[in-house]
């Protein structure tokens, strides 16, 4: 917001610097002396002090210590505080040297933040910066202060949305304008230019507003034509909703005349048949599953059992996957009980003296005996016998 200032003009009087240190604390106390400034969160604020240069249209500086208030040339200290977000001036004023000493205060205000923010953001627009609407001039005595409320209201700045949507593209249309003739003018002229300006645009057509309303007209055409086909096709479900009530009311007249003696407790063939299948087929199973429980296991014939699996599977969805496996008989169990505690005599036997041998029982009963080669892999020792026994092997079952 720091853009240039034009000069302050105090009729009779010669002002100048005034060499004395202003410091930011200084500055924040001018602020809260100030009644209408009392009101200021300096929590969420910003508070800088600077020095305008009266005579050239150089950018302002800051003023961040004595220093730089001590050596400059310039001739007008500005305080000004800030939002945090450094958008918004909350307090602005000048502080200014006379001949016969003593400091005068041109300015000292909190003026509304809307109308500076307005002018802010033209003077960013215009020029880069170049010119601000004659701030100094703007604020330059008390009574602007009481007539702002006037001037806020001639400009259109009634919400901080409204003032920032409506005002600028007014200003920004309005200042095509070179920079000396706008800066001969004041404070009144500058105002009734806005004013006009944005009379203007209010009084002129908007762009394309034939084709807006020829649009809205055609819309609401097409409106009416759909809530017309809506009816129509609504009026249609009705009459077919009525068309089917009459005839399912002839047919169950036909139906009454044709089976005088059919009533509703008479079940249906189809509910008949169903009936017996069902019947007939639960008995069947019950007798297949009876019969397998009581058959003795001399008189099983596994390849019978097993094809007739079979088709009951292919007739059936809910029959799993029979999963078969080789069976064996009393005396083989117990023989093949033995051949395991011989096998395991000779496994551990062999892992005590550290040989890499292995032993394991065949689905024929017999002990076989396995070697680990130089590459890894067990392979079969075939000229080895079992202890006390002669093996014939056979390779029948594996």
């Amino acid at each position: 917001m720091g853009g240039v200032r034009q000069g302050v003009a105090i009729k009779g009087k010669n002002f100048k610097i005034e060499p004395r240190s202003v410091t930011l604390a200084e500055c924040q106390q001018r602020c809260l002396d100030e009644s209408c400034c009392k009101s200021i969160d300096y929590a969420t604020s910003f508070h800088r002090c600077y020095l305008n240069n009266i005579d050239s249209m150089d950018a302002s500086e800051s003023l961040e210590n004595y220093k730089d208030f001590q050596f400059s040339d310039k001739k007008c200290t500005e305080a000004r505080c800030m939002t945090l977000s450094f958008i918004f001036i909350l307090c602005y004023y000048f502080f200014l040297s006379g001949e016969g000493g003593g400091v005068k205060k041109v300015s000292s205000s909190c003026v509304n933040m809307k109308f500076i923010l307005a002018l802010g953001v033209l003077a960013a627009c215009l020029d880069h910066g170049r010119i601000f609407l004659g701030a100094p001039n703007v604020f330059r005595n008390s009574s602007y202060t009481k007539n702002f409320r006037e001037h806020r209201s001639a400009i259109g700045l009634e919400t901080v949305t409204d003032g920032i949507t409506k005002t600028i593209p007014v200003l920004i249309d309005s200042f095509i304008t070179p920079i000396e003739e706008l800066s001969k003018q004041g404070k009144d002229d500058i105002i009734r230019m806005i004013v006009t300006a944005r009379e203007s645009r209010t009084t002129e057509p908007a762009p394309h507003e034939d084709d807006a309303r020829a649009m809205r007209e055609a819309m609401s055409t097409l409106m009416e034509c759909t809530q017309a086909l809506r009816d129509e096709i609504k009026e249609l479900r009705n009459q077919v909703k009525t068309l089917q009530e009459q005839m399912d009311g002839k047919n169950e007249v036909q139906a009454s005349d044709t089976i005088p003696l059919l009533t509703s407790s008479t079940p249906l063939m189809s509910q008949v048949i169903t009936t017996t299948l069902k019947t007939t087929l639960y008995d069947e199973k019950f007798k297949s599953d009876l019969i397998l429980s009581n058959v003795t296991e001399e008189e099983f014939d596994a390849r019978t059992f097993r094809s007739r699996f079979e088709e009951a599977r292919q007739q059936s969805d809910n029959l799993k996957k029979m999963r078969m496996r080789p069976s064996r008989t009393h005396e083989e169990r117990a023989k093949i009980t033995e051949k395991v505690k011989i096998a395991k005599t000779l496994n551990d036997e062999a892992k005590a003296a550290g040989t890499q041998h292995s032993f394991s029982v065949r689905d024929n009963c017999e002990i076989w005996k396995f070697e680990k080669s130089v590459e890894g892999k067990w392979k079969s020792v075939k000229d080895w016998r079992e202890p006390n026994t002669e093996r014939s092997r056979t390779f029948s079952g594996n």
